[in-house]
């Protein structure tokens, strides 16, 4: 995943340099319509995924291989099987404001940090099966980050926090200011346990990927959505639940595969 996060740096930043400086160049303004916004967010992360794929950072083991492994532990099937039943559940039509995936207090948002908890006492636990004390640093406060995530539901300390900084900044300003550098560290904090996970028992680095995958999945449309506006919009507030939703999944199976006995995770 570090090889990932280094080629969309690379491009992320070529287009942010050569977009303005063409537009300015080229036509004497700067374009700061959606469209161009659109292609700056997007545009570098299509390229990231082709180049990816072309030097070997996405396989097809890395994609499916995890799958696999899920089908033979029947503890992990059991839990993908129950949170898959949750997630259609919520998103059943004429159910109860507190049952929708979409409730900003209902029992989706409740679930989720549930998730991030467990995830992060996982995280904890797998830490203590490692020898190098560098990588249990890492693996500690990737798990302990998790369970800070998770709390904020209960305590809402995050957005009390955006606000004390960026005082009257319009929301697209304040998620990019705030949000932005924790989500950026939060990716690179992941790339390296994934990193430690993938030399140990692959496919918990595997899994790990997949929950990157798609919290930035997730925050790009939040990004999007949020360019001149101060909400979601159906469905695509929904579409981000779902996202956010499978990343948690994905970070609760990642640490089970890393502590659970299996032939492929023997070395930790």
């Amino acid at each position: 995943m570090n090889r990932i996060l280094r080629i969309w740096v690379l491009l992320f930043i070529a287009n942010l340099a050569a977009r303005p400086a063409i537009s300015y160049l080229g036509f004497y303004h700067v374009d700061v319509r959606y469209e161009a916004f659109v292609q700056l967010v997007v545009l570098p992360i299509v390229q990231t995924l082709v180049l990816a794929a072309f030097v070997g950072a996405i396989t097809w083991r890395s994609l499916f291989s995890p799958l696999a492994r899920l089908r033979q532990d029947p503890v992990l099937s059991l839990f993908v099987i129950v949170d898959g039943i949750l997630l259609l559940i919520s998103l059943m039509p004429g159910l109860p404001d507190w049952m929708r995936l979409t409730a900003p207090q209902g029992l989706g948002g409740f679930y989720g940090a549930l998730k991030a908890i467990a995830a992060g006492a996982l995280a904890v636990a797998a830490c203590f099966r490692i020898e190098k004390a560098s990588q249990r640093r890492w693996l500690m406060v990737f798990g302990v980050s998790l369970c800070a995530y998770g709390l904020d539901y209960f305590i809402g300390w995050l957005s009390p926090l955006s606000a004390l900084f960026f005082p009257g900044w319009p929301v697209l300003f304040q998620w990019m200011f705030f949000y932005g550098p924790i989500f950026a560290i939060a990716m690179v904090l992941a790339g390296q346990v994934e990193s430690i996970w993938a030399a140990r028992c692959p496919d918990a680095g595997f899994i790990l990927r997949y929950a990157a995958a798609l919290a930035s999945l997730a925050t790009v449309v939040v990004a999007l959505a949020y360019f001149n506006r101060s909400f979601i919009p159906y469905p695509w507030d929904t579409v981000v639940k779902i996202l956010s939703f499978l990343s948690l999944t994905a970070l609760v199976l990642a640490p089970l595969l890393a502590v659970r006995s299996a032939p492929a995770c023997d070395k930790m």
